[in-house]
This record gives structure tokens, sequence and C-alpha cells, in this order.
């Protein structure tokens, strides 16, 4: 059921690719999950959800009731769990915006496999040209020489070709 669901929300973005974004084991055990609600905690996945959509590097550029209705959430419950998740300086409110506090450092730039893979293509497209000219170069002066020896070889001992 959930497998259909996913690839109708695909299809809806286009052909993107999912976004993902890093979410570590050691919350676990982490002192500020262990204080804050149920409901918060929710919000607080739904929001890491939003700003990896975003791509803001942390930040949310979105009013309460912007965020309510993106995460689905009803507007005072969000404006009380956002409080909260602000109480445990997990994510700080700029005039304009909400942004995480340790975004950068929790969620790499590096982890975009989009870009690593065109540097990757460029270099294995200019590689693969490369080396395919080096093999055809290799291939024609192999040949080349073996006739130049044969010649030569056949001109030592008298054989005219």
């Amino acid at each position: 059921m959930y497998g259909g669901v996913g690839r109708l929300l695909l299809r809806r973005k286009g052909n993107k690719y999912m976004k993902w974004f890093r979410l570590y084991n050691e919350l676990i055990d982490d002192p500020k999950i262990a204080l804050m609600s149920s409901d918060t905690f929710k919000t607080l996945i739904m929001l890491m959800c939003y700003a990896s959509e975003l791509e803001q590097n942390g930040k949310i550029p979105e009013s309460e009731l912007l965020i309510s209705w993106r995460l689905r959430r009803d507007k005072n419950d969000l404006i009380r769990e956002l409080s909260e998740l602000e109480k445990l300086e997990i994510i700080s409110n700029k005039s304009g915006y909400y942004e995480f506090n340790n975004w950068g450092k929790r969620q790499y730039i590096s982890d975009d496999s989009s870009l690593r893979m065109k540097r990757h293509r460029n270099r294995t497209k200019f590689k693969d040209v490369t080396d395919q000219n080096r093999a055809d170069t290799e291939q024609i002066q192999s040949r080349a020489e073996q006739c130049n020896n044969s010649n030569f070889i056949s001109n030592k001992i008298g054989v005219v070709t």
C-alpha cells in the first residue's frame, strides 16, 4: 500500500529522486528528545523533512500558518510545539523564518549524490574518450609497427611485399 502512495507522490513531483536527510541513532539517548512530548517529537521530524525539502540549509522561511498547513498540524498546537523546540535550543525563531540550530553540522552538502554523480560522469566521460583514443592509437601503432617490422624483415631476407 505505501509503495503505491510513494510512487504517486514521486510522480507528482516529476522525475526527481526522493530527497533524504540524516537522522542519527543517538537520538534515542538525547536528553532534549527525552524531555519533549510525543507531539513535539512528531513535529520535529516533520519539520526536518520540510527543511530538507526546501533545501535552504535548515531554514524554513514560512509563516506559522503555512508551516501548520504543510505539516497538517493545528496552528495553535504547532506554535506551542515550535516554542518547545526553541526552549530546547533545537530551532531558532529568526525574524521571518525558523532555522535549525545545528543543521549544517548534521546535514552535509556532500550527501547530495546528484552533484557527486554529475562530477563522476564528467570525469568518466572524458576518461573514456581519452582511454579509447589512446587504445585506438596504440592499436594503430601496433599494426603499423607490425607492418613495418614485417616489411623490414621481408626486405632483409629479400622478400618483396
